[in-house]
């Protein structure tokens, strides 16, 4: 397998399936064997699923990806992958979270999980093939696939999400992903989506700052309420360094962004261990 093909199932964007862990981490379980097994098992389960989505989205927006300012790299539009390989590649992704998926039902019986997974995929074969082209609504698609991630954490651990938890995805995610189309606005045009020619950057500049504002209170509301005061400055500092991120070349991808800058790569993992010390 080279080193192309490893491109091709994006594993560098399995950083987002770790929202299948939080229902655990901040229930207090983490420690409990048998749950993390668990939740392994799903991550890497929705991780192989998510490598399906991003090789039948690869197959499709092959021709329009090669006129991306940072798409065009990837394997299937800069043609350093066929199409056969990539339909190869993606009958491997298909066994593997099949396998894994029979694991995890085995682990905790439940068909939710199952269910969830088959929603989480049939929602992006429709945002592959229109529901993208479509503003709000592709973003608020993007929103649920995160949605659908900390959801399948809480069925496979029997762990109930927190009113904050659920409310911070929400936020978050958005903030996220108007950013992400910002930036590539500013540095591509409307050239490498449709639905870029129906936002504009005062409306994406106003709405993300909007998102951002949310997601900070909620944070620090439920930072005060559970009296972790001291994790406020480092969630503040994250933010700073992040939206100073977007300046640069980076297109407004957050995992282009997170991996680049290593400065704040290095605060979000203090972040998470000082997270794991207030809560246990």
């Amino acid at each position: 397998m080279n080193k192309e093909v490893i491109k091709l199932i994006r594993p560098k964007h399995y950083i987002k399936n770790i929202l299948i862990f939080l229902p655990l981490f901040f229930s207090g379980e983490v420690f409990n064997k048998n749950e993390f097994i668990v939740c392994l098992l799903g991550f890497f389960s929705f991780s192989f699923l998510s490598s399906i989505v991003y090789i039948i989205n690869d197959l499709k927006d092959k021709e329009l990806d090669s006129k991306h300012n940072l798409n065009y790299k990837r394997p299937l539009a800069s043609n350093k992958v066929t199409s056969k390989d990539a339909i190869k590649m993606l009958i491997i992704m298909i066994a593997l979270c099949l396998i894994f998926s029979i694991l995890l039902f085995v682990k905790t019986k439940s068909i939710y999980a199952l269910i969830l997974e088959i929603i989480y995929l049939i929602l992006n074969i429709f945002y592959s093939l229109k529901l993208k082209e479509i503003p709000i609504i592709e973003s608020v698609l993007i929103v649920s696939f995160y949605l659908i991630r900390l959801y399948y954490g809480s069925i496979i651990t029997n762990i109930n999400i927190s009113v904050y938890l659920l409310l911070t995805t929400i936020f978050a995610s958005l903030y996220l992903i108007l950013a992400k189309r910002r930036g590539e606005m500013l540095s591509n045009g409307t050239k490498s989506r449709k639905v870029l020619t129906k936002y504009n950057i005062k409306y994406l500049n106003i709405f993300m700052h909007l998102f951002l504002i949310l997601l900070t209170c909620t944070y620090i509301t439920w930072s005060i309420i559970n009296k972790y005061i001291i994790l406020i400055p480092f969630f503040i500092l994250i933010i700073f360094i992040y939206n100073n991120d977007l300046k640069k070349e980076y297109f407004g991808d957050p995992i282009t962004i997170i991996y680049n800058d290593k400065i704040l790569l290095l605060f979000i993992i203090l972040y998470i261990v000082l997270n794991g010390i207030v809560l246990y």
